[in-house]
């Protein structure tokens, strides 16, 4: 009976020990597991900064670019390329001799002598020229002026220097000097006394058309007399 005894109480006493080996183990394995540090776990996170430009920088080409959709790239111009000169025809230069038939060149027109004294009382002069014929007031106030001056005995020009004196006067239908008058004189005595004199001796200036007396008769005519 003793045995038995012993035999029980030294399997309760190692039953004991396994139970409390086993709690001891599980109170083990709790706190290590509560001991233990959790894994931390890392989530990447991406951050765009937006870096402002100071004002005194230069602007980066390729932000720019890429901040503005609507942009072309800017194209540089190719230069043209330049034509091509055509050569040039080279002359030929004929060494040939032109000669001509003295035959067959027509002979100018030639002015009959009722022609010639026609135009030379028109006031045409004799040369080798052809001049051109003014019309008929521009030869009547010729006529008008040279008719005066043959009548005057002009004074020396030493005496007289660049001095002139002005006359107006007035025709009539044939003619006729209906007034004559000195209206500005030279204020030199010699001179104003020649002018006087060409007045006093004018009667009539013949020779002028009929239509320029028309147009200018009764007209104020002003001659100008001058030592040359």
């Amino acid at each position: 009976m003793a045995g038995k005894r012993n035999f029980y109480s030294n399997l309760k006493i190692v039953a004991i020990i396994h139970v409390v080996a086993l709690l001891l183990m599980l109170c083990w394995g709790g706190m290590s597991s509560l001991l233990k540090e959790k894994e931390k776990v890392i989530i990447p996170v991406e951050f765009i900064v937006a870096v402002a430009s100071s004002p005194h920088s230069a602007p980066d080409n390729h932000l720019q670019a890429a901040l503005a959709p609507n942009s072309k790239p800017k194209l540089t111009p190719q230069p043209k390329p330049k034509p091509k000169t055509k050569p040039r025809n080279r002359i030929k230069v004929n060494n040939q001799r032109v000669r001509r038939n003295s035959q067959n060149v027509e002979p100018k027109n030639l002015l009959t002598k009722e022609e010639i004294e026609r135009r030379l009382k028109m006031g045409a002069t004799a040369g080798d020229r052809n001049t051109a014929i003014p019309d008929e007031d521009t030869r009547g106030f010729m006529l008008i002026r040279q008719m005066m001056y043959d009548l005057w005995q002009p004074p020396d020009k030493e005496v007289v220097g660049n001095k002139t004196a002005e006359v107006t006067l007035k025709l009539s239908l044939n003619g006729t000097l209906i007034y004559k008058q000195i209206v500005k004189r030279s204020g030199v005595a010699v001179m104003d006394t020649s002018v006087s004199a060409v007045l006093a001796s004018a009667v009539r200036i013949a020779g002028l058309p009929r239509g320029f007396l028309q147009r200018h008769s009764n007209e104020s005519i002003t001659i100008i007399f001058k030592v040359d």
